[in-house]
Formats: C-alpha cells, sequence, structure tokens
C-alpha cells in the first residue's frame, strides 16, 4: 500500500475512532445497552439524608436526588450498620437489586 494509502486509512480509522467516542460520550448513561429514562434494569446509587438508595432506572434516581419519594421501598443495613433502601416492585426488582448490591461488596458466599 502506498504512503497516501496508508495515511487515508490512518484517517479513516481515526475518524470512526472519534465518532465511537463521541456516541459514549453523549450517553453516560448507557449501561448494558440501550437504557431508556424509565428503564427498570438498570442499577443505580444515590447518597440522600445519609442513607443509600439503590435504584432500578435513572427516573427513580432522579427522583431521589430531588427529594422524592419512592412508592415502594424495602429498608435494609449495609455490612457496617449503614441504611440501604432498595426500590421494590410488584415484579420483585428488589431482589435483583439486593443481589447485585452484595455481589458488588463482595457479600456473596
Amino acid at each position: 500500500m502506498s504512503r497516501a494509502g496508508v495515511r487515508l486509512a490512518s484517517g479513516a480509522i481515526l475518524a470512526l475512532a472519534g465518532v465511537i467516542g463521541l456516541a459514549c460520550a453523549a450517553r453516560p448513561d448507557a449501561r448494558d445497552g440501550e437504557l431508556s429514562w424509565d428503564d427498570d434494569t438498570g442499577y443505580y446509587e444515590v447518597q440522600r439524608n445519609d442513607v443509600t438508595y439503590v435504584v432500578a432506572s435513572l427516573k427513580s434516581a432522579q427522583a431521589i436526588r430531588e427529594g422524592k419519594p419512592l412508592p415502594r421501598v424495602v429498608r435494609a443495613f449495609g455490612a457496617k450498620g449503614e441504611p440501604v433502601a432498595f426500590e421494590a416492585s410488584d415484579a420483585g426488582v428488589e431482589q435483583r437489586l439486593m443481589a447485585e448490591y452484595r455481589k458488588r461488596r463482595g457479600l456473596t458466599r
């Protein structure tokens, strides 16, 4: 390949990397694929009034930040006795959130 061809290919790769980088930077909330504002498959921890709230959506996280109560929570304590509140639902999202909380802190056996 000629020098001009190498430069052209290198430029295309750099441009593509820049586009990918911008796409990632534009969606800081994107995890495990595309999450929407009220998608309940995420995992977010929000500190408020000495309580760690573990919620499943960006919408719930924002509500906590704004001081709004969640419709349902399951209250528990962390490994050091700190209060933790897990978002709850009829679908049992609290079970998934509790399992992920334990996993992230190395509390599972």
